[in-house]
């Protein structure tokens, strides 16, 4: 079950496990996290199995590494997982927001009042036949024409609003992953939007109540979640990542693609200016200009950006980016990425990571000889679905250890699923 409205919040088990995966389209990770919300262990390796898109294609392989990684996470943590949390790519989802209305001819609100609203809401929208439920999360609340209610459980009134955000996933798209876990001999894996992850490990509690966006630069595409009043307001992808990166470099220069990605790990930066204007890269016999190589990556960037701006002024969410955009991701940690985001968006923007290298503590809470999250923009998504198996799974909440910092060291957004005590409609999607 998960916690929200409807339970309290369970006491922690220090024996129970959480496994936590990230499918990226570039690179596996998965995490370990033990009943008290500690990580004791993290492992990656290079994703195979996955296309161009970063979607799956040949489960065998990545069934085999899937099943490795989990084991050597277990063995460094020795602890047994009994749930497996796994991100869902942003391209294969769907996600809109609608309200659900119902009377509330008793007089007080009551459970199944917020179950027959979440129903209309649902419902507001056509659905493919066979989605699957993915997230269900509670926006806001109006009764009786009074905005911003918090908890309506057990308040009096007549007329009950109910704002809700859905996230559903193709069935085949599902399938294809519990096909995945169950290759791996692992269990049936719960869900998380690899979007919202992103959001919940990179953003402040301050960015998700005044409005920001989170934007994840992948390998295979660019995700957006948009924030304002600690909820998400809207997800969106474009297809374009580091892929396209490297691909450029490949053109560019006429070198394999294995060359290109090397080219990338040189340390080039996302300015051209920024280069050394007479250093060069070796790559084989060739030398390779570093300002020449920046500029191609400056342009892809630059495009990338625009397409951006573009996609979130037209559907209305500009003003939630104008108070402030994070970037995350393996491409969001070219040297100079942040001042050209910042040159184009015209609006502040910061890379999601540790604020100081002397902290005692990292986000999440971590076995340090072992795990380490400082400065690892890459790592957010991970360690966002790790604090919504918390919050989710564990049901650890802020009654046992309060809102969670980010990465930057700042509390964290709270996210509340409450799939679980929506069952009913989920056996009817």
């Amino acid at each position: 079950m998960v916690s929200g409205w409807f339970q309290a919040a369970a006491l922690p088990v220090p024996e129970r496990a959480v496994v936590v995966v990230d499918l990226g389209a570039q690179i596996f990770r998965v995490g370990i996290i033990d009943g008290e919300g500690c990580t004791l262990a993290l492992q990656e390796a290079e994703a195979v199995g996955v296309d161009r898109q970063g979607l799956l294609q040949d489960l065998a392989p990545a069934a085999e590494l899937l099943g490795k990684l989990v084991r050597r996470v277990e063995t460094l943590a020795d602890h047994q997982a009994d749930e497996i949390l796994t991100t869902v790519p942003g391209p294969l989802l769907r996600s809109y927001s609608s309200d659900g209305k119902v009377a509330v001819p008793e007089g007080v609100v009551e459970s199944g009042h917020l179950l027959r609203a979440a129903e209309h809401a649902v419902f507001s929208e056509e659905i493919s036949p066979g989605s699957r439920l993915v997230h269900a999360l509670r926006r806001g609340c109006r009764l009786d024409g009074q905005d911003h209610v918090v908890r309506p459980m057990g308040l009096a009134g007549h007329r009950l609003v109910v704002d809700f955000f859905w996230v559903l996933l193709e069935q085949r798209a599902a399938e294809t992953i519990d096909q995945l876990f169950s290759m791996a001999d692992l269990p049936k894996p719960a869900f998380i939007a690899s979007p919202l992850a992103t959001a919940i490990g990179g953003l402040t509690r301050d960015e998700a109540i005044l409005g920001a966006v989170s934007i994840d630069l992948g390998h295979a595409a660019t995700g957006m979640t948009v924030w304002k009043d600690e909820v998400p307001q809207a997800q969106f992808h474009l297809p374009c990542g580091g892929r396209h990166l490297t691909g450029d470099l490949r053109q560019v220069f006429q070198v394999s693609s294995e060359v290109a990605l090397d080219i990338m790990k040189s340390q080039i930066p996302a300015v051209a200016e920024m280069a050394d204007e007479e250093g060069r890269i070796r790559v084989g016999r060739k030398r390779i200009k570093r300002r020449k190589a920046a500029r191609v990556l400056q342009s892809r960037l630059e495009d990338t950006f625009h397409r951006v701006r573009g996609l979130l002024s037209t559907q209305g969410y500009w003003g939630e980016a104008n108070n402030g955009i994070v970037l995350s991701g393996g491409v969001s940690r070219l040297e100079g990425v942040q001042a050209l985001a910042e040159a184009v968006f015209e609006c502040p923007v910061r890379i999601a990571g540790m604020e100081a290298e002397d902290r005692q503590w990292t986000w999440p809470p971590t076995h340090e000889e072992i795990v380490s999250l400082k400065a690892r923009p890459d790592l957010v998504t991970l360690a966002g679905a790790m604090e919504f198996a918390r919050l989710n799974l564990l049901n650890l909440g802020s009654g046992k250890r309060g809102p969670q910092p980010t990465t930057t060291g700042v509390p964290a957004p709270q996210v509340h699923d409450l799939r679980g005590e929506l069952g009913a409609l989920q056996e009817g999607l």
